[in-house]
């Protein structure tokens, strides 16, 4: 069995030194599962060799980190990103950004906009009401980054007003 933090060749390590540390461990501590026995040597070697901590570097890789990590934090994200954005729009016309009914109306009813990207607003917001205020709502990784990608592409739309 190879340690869980990857097998010790790739992390350029003794192989033999390893399985000595792991005998002395099991002789010491008496252990009757080399599971605990790897989980032991596992620990040694992460803190010798620390993981790189992933970065994502565009919207994509970051969007699908987080959906599949936690796919209602995803929504409940975007959702957020995205009303600041309303907000933003409905200062610039002079509406209430709070009134959802006005304000989808003023949408609709806009000529860059129309009613296709209210309907779409109306969507993603009643999702992501369900997600935060419903109980157990399932939500898949898919699922949030997708929720993510069109609430990004309607920011993208009313930013370019």
């Amino acid at each position: 069995m190879a340690p869980l933090g990857g097998d010790a060749k790739s992390l350029g390590l003794d192989i033999e030194l390893i399985e000595h540390v792991a005998s002395k461990l099991n002789q010491i501590f008496h252990l009757v599962s080399s599971n605990v026995v790897w989980a032991m040597v596992d620990a040694l070697v992460t803190e010798r060799c620390p993981m790189e901590a992933q970065f994502a570097k565009t919207f994509t890789e970051y969007a699908a980190w987080m959906a599949s990590n936690s796919p209602h934090a995803a929504v409940l994200d975007w959702w957020r990103r995205l009303e600041l954005t309303l907000r933003e729009y409905a200062a610039s016309r002079g509406l209430a950004a709070a009134a959802r009914g006005p304000l989808e109306d003023a949408i609709s009813q806009d000529p860059q906009l129309g009613p296709e990207i209210a309907a779409t607003l109306r969507r993603l917001r009643r999702r992501r009401n369900a997600v935060a205020h419903e109980a157990h709502q399932l939500l898949s990784g898919d699922e949030a980054a997708s929720y993510a990608k069109r609430a990004f592409e309607l920011m993208g739309i009313f930013g370019k007003l």
